[in-house]
């Protein structure tokens, strides 16, 4: 009988032991049957809401006439210190009243020290063990809130090329020559050895475009068959051509350079996107969820991002009108590995992939003539290498640079009067991101059921430059070019929010400090929600 009790006892403390962490109030009821709760740690501390002394840190041990008997218990339950923290001294469990923590859970009680196991519950591996007793702040470092969209817009000419034959006997410098249907002439500029003629319409005299295209350039070679010249003439428009809509990727995304498990969804607001044809601007809402899973003892991890937006549709008019719609942009992948680290310090390097899953540019007149297209067949590689410090429990600091090179090109198709044919290959522009970030934890949440756990203002600077010019192509008619270099400097505000359930949310505004025209966007908006495992 007397096996029993005991068992029974021993039963009821168990599930007291596993309800404990459950609230508050929980705190109070098993204190009261405390005296069969500690076990035989020999902290006697006489807080008798510390159920099992396992909140060593706040506890002084106390020994002879203050011992308390105890019921030796197997170790089964393991409380972490930010879960029971230490109160006032009571004489007596019956009169001891449940507190409330003085600081959020997560936090060292004796040094108000951020708990990395609310980020990662899970055991840290071999990062645990390069970065010794900084791996708290390894794992309480918060990531880069990012500022970019992509580069200016490429200029462009937009041609639709016309052909005819004609009969021309002793061709000279400022002949004119008849266009069909009575749509005007054109006049011989020039005339090669090869017996090649340069047109030109300095007069204007082609008409009848309905949505304003002008004569571009024309050239007559002699068909020795025939004896007749093939005349071909363009018409177009100068525009802003767009080589991406929904925005060039970069690492220094929401992204933090310590490896951790987890998901995540990023949201931009960008104000005045130079990307209409027209030279308009418009604003662009991108989405971005992914996630990022660690691997070889979480010294390494791989990242993906599949942004989406509200952006200028694919299918471009020459001349203004463009739509918007959702579009998908190019998949984006990470691979970062921690090279080094220790108390205050850590290094990264990695690389990243940007895969062509955005559609294809087309520029088309209104009657529905395609007369540009841009295939998106490029991949770029963007390597990386950033550095985290720690001068203190709360400060915190990372810089990062990263190359993006695109190692294929863009295939350009023009109209040649027959159809689309190939022009060449685009390149963008190789550019380098150079990012640096300063954070403060500057308030802890004062309860265990807080839903903010502790705020971090931020600050942010990102320098992104090219490093050479595009490709310029030309078929005579239709022309890219973006030969100028590229540079903006962006500053970013904001707040990181530690929240329960181990997830993080931040907010931010972006701030282009650059030359007016060489801004990508007049400003943005981030916030971004990490959930960690």
């Amino acid at each position: 009988m007397a096996a029993t009790f005991r068992n029974t006892v021993l039963l009821c403390n168990l599930v007291t032991f596993l309800l404990a962490g459950l609230g508050d109030e929980l705190l109070f009821a098993q204190s009261l049957s405390s005296r069969h709760s500690r076990n035989a740690r020999d902290c006697n501390c006489r807080s008798w809401t510390c159920p099992a002394c396992q909140q060593t840190d706040g506890c002084q041990v106390r020994s002879g006439v203050d011992s308390i008997p105890t019921t030796e218990l197997p170790e089964i339950i393991h409380l972490q210190p930010s879960q029971v923290p230490p109160t006032q001294d009571q004489s007596s469990p019956l009169q001891a009243q449940p507190t409330r923590p003085s600081t959020s859970e997560g936090f060292s009680q004796n040094t108000s020290q951020f708990d990395s196991s609310q980020f990662n519950p899970q055991s840290r591996g071999r990062t645990e063990q390069l970065a010794s007793r900084g791996s708290n702040n390894l794992n309480s470092a918060i990531e880069f809130q990012g500022d970019y969209f992509g580069v200016v817009p490429i200029g462009a000419t937009a041609t639709q090329v016309f052909q005819f034959d004609t009969t021309i006997t002793n061709p000279y410098v400022g002949q004119s020559i008849l266009l069909p249907d009575n749509q005007g002439t054109l006049e011989i500029l020039a005339i090669a050895d090869d017996g090649t003629l340069t047109l030109g319409n300095p007069q204007g005299l082609v008409t009848n475009q309905p949505d304003g295209f002008q004569f571009v350039s024309g050239f007559g070679s002699l068909d020795p068959n025939t004896g007749n010249y093939n005349i071909d003439y363009g018409l177009g428009t100068d525009i802003q051509l767009p080589t991406n809509l929904t925005g060039r990727l970069k690492f220094a995304e929401n992204v933090g350079l310590i490896p951790r498990d987890r998901v995540f969804f990023n949201y931009n607001y960008f104000h005045n996107v130079p990307l209409a044809t027209n030279g308009g601007a418009i604003g662009v809402n991108r989405f971005t969820p992914g996630f990022e899973k660690t691997f070889l003892d979480d010294l390494t991890s791989v990242e993906v991002r599949v942004p989406f937006s509200s952006t200028l549709t694919s299918d471009l008019f020459a001349t203004g009108s463009n739509e918007q719609r959702v579009q998908f942009g190019n998949v984006f992948m990470s691979f970062k590995g921690l090279l080094w680290a220790n108390d205050r310090w850590a290094s990264t390097m990695g690389t990243s992939v940007s895969l062509p899953t955005e559609q294809d540019i087309r520029v088309s007149r209104r009657d529905g003539t395609e007369l540009i297209r841009i295939e998106n067949e490029s991949v770029h590689i963007l390597p990386f290498l950033g550095f985290t410090f720690f001068p203190s429990e709360r400060l915190f600091a990372q810089v990062l640079t990263q190359i993006d090179v695109d190692t294929n090109g863009r295939p350009v198709l023009a109209n040649f009067g027959n159809g689309l044919e190939n022009i060449g290959k685009f390149r963008d522009q190789t550019m380098i991101f150079n990012s640096a970030a300063v954070a403060y934890r500057l308030w802890n949440g004062g309860y265990r059921r807080s839903i903010i756990r502790s705020v971090i203002p931020t600050m942010e600077v990102h320098w992104n430059r090219s490093l050479d010019r595009s490709t310029e192509l030309s078929n005579g008619f239709s022309t890219l070019d973006s030969s100028r270099n590229f540079e903006s400097i962006n500053l970013i505000s904001g707040l990181t929010f530690d929240l329960i359930n181990n997830s993080r949310l931040a907010v931010g505004y972006v701030a282009p400090v650059s030359r007016t025209d060489l801004r990508v966007f007049d400003g943005e908006l981030r916030v971004m929600l990490n959930k960690y495992y």
